[in-house]
């Protein structure tokens, strides 16, 4: 996944802090099933596109050109997992919401 990060110096105590967000796109396919409200993903690249972006000489124009890249959806899968996951001992384990329609692959 992309992300930005920048360091932040409190000008009063002089303590210097990490920022960090992950970029976020459009979602694709899939995607947009899962985050249907405000239908957007996480910037998911490639191996290639990743190396890229992390070089310093980085153009800005190059920077939206990445951050353009949709993630094939048929590269991806989803399910549902249970609210509790974390007592569930198998985080992994998919979990059936009657009250959700399934996810389309």
């Amino acid at each position: 996944m992309a992300g930005i990060w920048q360091p932040w110096t409190d000008q009063e105590t002089g303590e210097t802090i990490e920022g960090f967000s992950i970029v976020t796109t459009k979602a694709n396919a899939l995607m947009e099933q899962v985050h249907n409200k405000r239908k957007r993903m996480p910037l998911i690249l490639t191996e290639q596109l990743a190396r890229e972006w992390i070089r310093e000489e980085l153009s800005e124009a190059r920077i939206q050109e990445i951050a353009g890249f949709q993630f094939p959806s048929e590269q991806m899968a989803a399910y549902t997992i249970e609210k509790s996951f974390r007592n569930t001992g198998d985080p992994a384990l998919p979990f059936v919401y009657e009250q959700l329609p399934a996810i389309i692959h």
